[in-house]
């Protein structure tokens, strides 16, 4: 299913509902009949919920999706605080109360994979899987080579979230095509959602909430210690893609989990919701089969 160009509007064939916490609403796209397995999709920066809209049509009814847009992107709320992933995990949490859902598998792209992680250990008993997309693990106890801030100085420059607003504001859409091309395997594919991404940044709040998602990085990692010296024993899949994180997500995954399986996509970059979304629905496909 193609990306439409409205924002905050559901996608022909989905639902919706809103998840309310005292930080403000979560916006949650939903398709797929009810009675099916749940499948709590987290996008990364800068998507919304809307980037699973197409792997959920593959799905072809054969699971319940949950889409919601994290806070700080899409129609969710912008808090000026509460970015840290156990606060997204508690966002999460109350998501799945709210649906009425409750056990989950959970596939996450980019920095939709910290919220997952933390989700994962604060409620293990919800959680039946967890697939990883190209994300990153702050904290996870590895070598320098694989640690990725060396590999990826833009994550240094966007928790600068001052100095990133005040260059980026006006010139959104230019510097998302940039962006977004850099860690493509198939820019023309990864750029299909770039006009509706760079509407969302440029709405009151929408690049400052985004860009808080870096900012706690720091705080991120010293949890992210925490968490893996306590491994998760879920069935954990990850893949990362060629062109970009490579066979980093495979070993960060099995540095702070016991059952894990994945590898590297080839011809990828990191925008695999877009460029992959049947190497997406394939796991899922798998995972569902195996719980």
């Amino acid at each position: 299913m193609a990306l439409d160009d409205s924002l905050g509007r559901t996608d022909p064939g989905t639902g919706f509902f809103w998840s309310d916490r005292d930080e403000g609403r979560l916006f949650v796209r939903t398709q797929g009949p009810r009675e099916a397995p749940a499948v709590l999709f987290l996008h990364g920066r800068p998507q919304t919920g809307r980037a699973w809209t197409s792997v959920a049509a593959r799905l072809d009814g054969r699971a319940y999706c949950l889409m919601p847009d994290l806070r700080g992107f899409g129609d969710s709320a912008r808090p000026v605080s509460g970015y840290m992933m156990d606060t997204l995990a508690e966002d999460l949490l109350i998501l799945l109360d709210t649906a009425g859902v409750e056990r989950t598998v959970v596939v996450a792209h980019d920095l939709g994979g910290p919220a997952a992680w933390a989700l994962a250990h604060t409620a293990p008993d919800r959680i039946a899987a967890v697939a990883f997309f190209e994300t990153p693990f702050p904290g996870a106890p590895l070598s320098d080579a694989d640690q990725l801030l060396l590999r990826f100085p833009h994550l240094l420059f966007h928790a600068n979230v001052d100095l990133a607003t005040w260059l980026i504001t006006g010139r959104e859409e230019r510097y998302l095509d940039h962006f977004i091309r850099q860690f493509a395997g198939n820019p023309d594919t990864a750029t299909v959602g770039l006009p509706i991404w760079a509407a969302g940044l440029a709405q009151p709040g929408g690049l400052r909430s985004s860009l808080e998602h870096y900012r706690v990085w720091p705080e991120n990692a010293r949890l992210g210690a925490e968490l893996a010296a306590s491994p998760l024993t879920c069935p954990v899949i990850a893949w990362g893609g060629d062109h970009s994180m490579g066979d980093y997500v495979l070993t960060a995954a099995r540095a702070i989990a016991t059952n894990v399986r994945g590898g590297t996509l080839a011809d990828t970059g990191h925008w695999i919701p877009e460029e992959r979304p049947a190497a997406i629905v394939n796991a899922v496909h798998d995972i569902i089969s195996h719980i």
